[in-house]
């Protein structure tokens, strides 16, 4: 396996969808659940939605270091993190970016001992269903 540190857009763009279903009214619960559970409360307080970006970009940070080397990170890009708001960002946009920094931070005991990692991936669980079920498949199939 491989990791390499992501654009600050492929943290963004999922970012963009939590902050969405948390302050807005999207009918679903999911994602806000998760997020307060891990101690982020971003319908409070909008800095919780740059602090989660940013924790999980020192998470992707952690990984790449455990993978290659003490401050190895900083090989790959700069370590600038930035916060972006992006906004209209589909279910499926986000499942790939969110997909993409799960592999990412995949490697040493990032995804044993990482509550944060545990909570994205159970994010990411979440997102494929409701991609799932909106299907035609799905739609058109028979229930039982």
């Amino acid at each position: 396996m491989s990791a390499f540190i992501v654009e600050d857009e492929t943290i963004n763009i999922p970012l963009g969808l939590f902050y969405i279903e948390v302050v807005g009214s999207s009918g679903y619960d999911e994602i806000p659940r998760r997020l307060k559970e891990a101690g982020y409360n971003i319908d409070q307080d909008e800095t919780e939605i740059a602090r989660l970006g940013q924790d999980m970009f020192n998470l992707n940070c952690e990984a790449v270091n455990q993978r290659y080397g003490e401050n190895q990170a900083e090989t790959f890009r700069k370590l600038n993190y930035k916060y972006e708001f992006l906004p209209e960002v589909t279910a499926a946009h986000a499942y790939n970016a969110i997909n993409c920094w799960i592999y990412q931070c995949s490697e040493g005991n990032v995804p044993m001992t990482s509550q944060l990692f545990k909570t994205v991936s159970k994010i990411s669980d979440a997102l494929a269903h409701r991609i799932a079920l909106k299907t035609p498949e799905v739609q058109k199939a028979r229930w039982g």
